[in-house]
């Protein structure tokens, strides 16, 4: 399964040319065009859904690309992925605790990167 998912997602990079910057405006186009249909179309759960989607497709998008990464923008995003997963159960007691622990670290690490 997560072979054909590394073979899809190379297949997508490779349509949009995401190697040049034309290709990551596209991407953040398209990304933002999923976020906006389902913040208007969607319940809350589905719009965290998406935002986590969006926040993973980004830190595997920087994994692909970026040769040399620097730990502090590789920690950060691992954090968004988290705090975003977070947020998906934001309802129950953990979600709300984690997603309150990981968002005051990703502002601290911010100016590091």
């Amino acid at each position: 399964m997560s072979i054909l998912l590394l073979i899809y997602l190379k297949k997508i990079l490779k349509f949009f040319n995401i190697n040049g910057g034309k290709g990551i405006f596209t991407l953040v186009f398209l990304v933002l065009l999923v976020n906006l249909i389902s913040v208007y179309f969607y319940d809350l759960h589905v719009m965290r859904i998406v935002r986590f989607g969006s926040t993973f497709s980004f830190i595997l998008v920087y994994f692909y690309l970026v040769k040399n990464q620097n730990l502090w923008v590789t920690l950060a995003l691992f954090l968004l992925v988290c705090r975003d997963f977070a947020h998906i159960f934001f309802e129950s007691d953990w979600g709300t605790e984690l997603y309150f622990f990981f968002l005051p670290i990703i502002f601290l690490i911010n100016p590091f990167s």
